[in-house]
């Protein structure tokens, strides 16, 4: 098969996606919180420096908390 074939398809299938592609206009109610998975020192609560703390600012501006899992 031709590479003109497969771009031929490619392009087909995104014209034909267009109309599933539309932008969200608004999102259902939040669950409270989110859970992450991330390596050590890369989610910041100041435990280990207190000038390094952007969870707690996070959970108070959004009120979701933050349940984070150190991988």
């Amino acid at each position: 098969m031709s590479h003109r074939f497969f771009t031929t398809v490619a392009v087909s299938a995104l014209v034909a996606a267009q109309p599933l592609l539309a932008q969200v206009a608004e999102i259902g109610a939040g669950e409270g919180q989110v859970d992450i998975v991330a390596w050590a020192g890369y989610i910041e609560r100041g435990e280990t420096d207190p000038a390094f703390d952007w969870v707690t600012k996070f959970e108070e501006a959004t009120g979701c908390m933050v349940n984070v899992k150190t991988a």
